[in-house]
């Protein structure tokens, strides 16, 4: 991760389709010294902080289908099944460039034909001890990471002086390390789907499978870096599938959310200390033709808008809130309930700008619900709740309760409407 630069390409996991992708890096970020974790399964092990997350198999039942889920490390146990990368390809054979001996060399005493290859092969790479596992081994561990290989562990032997080796006897005592490997045998999933598949839910894929976490250790306070990558939002690292940061402070995030960049702590205990910018304030103050802001939770609303943005000519805009489970720490199944609130609560109004003209598209029945409902709903407002940040609540309903005026103004209507 210390030599990865923003543009790089790195192997990501489609979580529509299962394959192996490319993403482009879109940040590297430095996030200081925190304690890590040592997260360990059968060939896989790799060291992360308590709140980076894994992509978990959620097992839903017999004759339910299972799916997968994303867990932070303070979430998982052992037992729980990760995604890990079985197999690569192999790429193109190498070119060897050896520098052979010839007579007349001051350091050739004698010469012996040998026959060198020209190029590389798998044959050859697993004979040498390169190609063993995925490639390489841990210093002082002896651990190996496997593709597509059942490796055995890696041990001495010794053989004592005038035992019989290669039909010589030694001349001395030896020692050397030894490891055993071979080709997994495949898999008879068109007889035995069910069975297998329950074994390991990803058993007829080609690059990924499951492995259960054997280990959760504490290792201790080290510098941390992570990494942001497009579209699939996930990387391999060490041979697991991880989330990125995904979830940095940004401009839009609401002032007092806890996030990997702003994270709350001991010397800065409110989250991020600086109020969002209105995104959708931005675009109008450009001259878009049509503007829109729009929630999921309110579908005929948002079906209007999109018509009437695909039917206006020249550019036009729509920021539709979108609840993320894992950066704002709420259950899946909550997602369309946190984006209603947004707007019961006047967080996310519901509004469009057409050539200039403000128009309020919706206007809760009743009185508007309480913000702290908005803040109860997610995992990233609950230090607010603490009596030291009561301060924050109160500047947030400040802030929702000016930008509402603002916008009824805006529209020419009467701060009653709402």
């Amino acid at each position: 991760i210390t030599e990865i630069r923003e543009g790089d390409e790195i192997y990501a996991f489609d979580q529509k389709t299962h394959r192996l992708v490319l993403k482009k890096c879109s940040g590297v970020f430095n996030n200081g010294t925190k304690d890590v974790y040592e997260l360990t399964t059968l060939h896989h092990s790799i060291k992360a902080t308590a709140n980076h997350p894994f992509l978990v198999l959620k097992r839903n039942g017999r004759g339910k289908e299972n799916n997968f889920v994303w867990k932070t490390i303070s979430e998982m146990r052992t037992g729980d099944e990760v995604v890990v990368l079985k197999n690569l390809d192999k790429g193109k054979s190498f070119k060897f460039d050896f520098d052979k001996a010839k007579k007349g060399d001051y350091k050739v005493n004698r010469l012996n034909g040998v026959n060198l290859p020209e190029y590389s092969s798998t044959d050859l790479m697993k004979y040498l001890g390169i190609y063993v596992g995925d490639g390489w081994t841990r210093n002082g561990k002896g651990e190996v990471q496997t593709m597509g290989l059942r490796v055995g562990k890696i041990h001495e032997q010794r053989k004592e002086k005038g035992t019989k080796c290669v039909d010589r006897e030694l001349l001395k005592d030896s020692e050397y390390g030894c490891i055993c490997f071979s080709e997994r045998n495949k898999w008879d999933t068109e007889k035995y789907p069910d069975q297998y598949k329950y074994r390991n839910f990803l058993i007829d894929n080609e690059y990924f499978e499951m492995e259960e976490v054997r280990d959760i250790r504490l290792v201790g306070p080290e510098p941390t870096l992570d990494l942001r990558v497009e579209g699939e939002h996930n990387f391999i690292a060490d041979g697991i599938v991880v989330h990125n940061t995904g979830i940095q402070r940004s401009s839009a995030s609401p002032c007092g959310a806890a996030t990997t960049t702003s994270p709350v702590g001991k010397v800065i205990t409110e989250g991020k200390q600086v109020e969002r910018k209105d995104l959708t304030e931005i675009v109008v103050a450009h001259g878009t033709p049509y503007v829109a802001q729009a929630s999921p939770a309110f579908y005929n609303d948002l079906m209007k808008k999109v018509q009437k943005a695909l039917s206006t000519e020249g550019p036009t805009f729509m920021n539709i809130l979108s609840p993320c489970p894992r950066g704002w720490r709420h259950p899946d199944s909550e997602s369309i309930e946190i984006a209603r609130l947004a707007v019961l609560t006047g967080v996310w109004p519901l509004y469009e700008v057409e050539n200039g003209q403000y128009r309020i598209t919706y206007r809760p029945r009743k009185k508007r619900r309480p913000l702290i409902d908005w803040i109860k709903s997610q995992g990233r407002f609950k230090h607010l709740l603490r009596e030291e940040n009561k301060a924050i609540l109160e500047k947030l309903k400040r802030s929702v309760r000016q930008r509402e005026e603002k916008l009824l103004a805006l529209a020419g209507e009467k701060a009653e409407a709402l």
